[in-house]
């Protein structure tokens, strides 16, 4: 199927989801190499163009218009002035939805993509810690993020820096929108040791 034909017709995916309390967890960290981007600006050329690889054009353009109406912010971090990765925070109002069932608001981080050039250089959680930092410093203090669940090498990257598994949600794209399942595949939730 090709990539119009999925976004349109629809795919099903599983996601596990991962949740990150500052209180509990720290309250990230600033990095002075990601900017994020102002959307009252175009994107310059070389940004455009990383942009345009990071995955198909309707879910992006989707994620640009978010920011220009302020309900998403796009981070970019720089690697010797190149745009090397991409991550987004989504306001709570966008995800209200489709995850009103889970225990507590918060934003949520992502969709990510690193260029395949620079991955294994820890872009990914660079970029995550400080967007909880920033999140933190608003008073912000509760946030979810995604991975899909055939994603290894990505889940034991968000597992090491600290987030906890909360399950496993089937997620449905249907006509560029995504309807997730009320109610978990799988809870991977850590249980508490003293619980009876």
């Amino acid at each position: 199927m090709g990539v119009l034909s999925r976004y349109i017709l629809g795919d099903t995916r599983n996601l596990a989801f991962y949740d990150w309390d500052v209180k509990k967890q720290g309250p990230g960290e600033f990095d002075p190499d990601i900017v994020e981007w102002d959307a009252h600006r175009p994107l310059d050329p070389t940004t455009s163009r990383q942009h345009a690889r990071s995955g198909p054009a309707l879910p992006r353009w989707r994620m640009l218009w978010r920011c220009r109406r302020g309900t998403a912010r796009l981070f970019i971090m720089m690697v010797d002035g190149f745009p090397a990765a991409f991550e987004m925070i989504q306001d709570w109002s966008l995800m209200r939805r489709e995850l009103g069932w889970l225990e507590r608001p918060g934003p949520y981080l992502g969709p990510g993509w690193t260029d395949p050039d620079y991955r294994g250089r820890r872009l990914c959680p660079r970029l995550l810690l400080h967007m909880i930092y920033l999140l933190g410093q608003s008073g912000v203090t509760y946030m979810y993020a995604t991975v899909e669940q055939q994603n290894r090498p990505s889940r034991k990257m968000v597992e090491r820096m600290g987030f906890r598994p909360m399950g496993i949600a089937c997620v449905k794209r249907r006509f560029c929108r995504a309807f997730i399942s009320n109610e978990w595949l799988r809870d991977e939730s850590p249980k508490l040791e003293n619980a009876r």
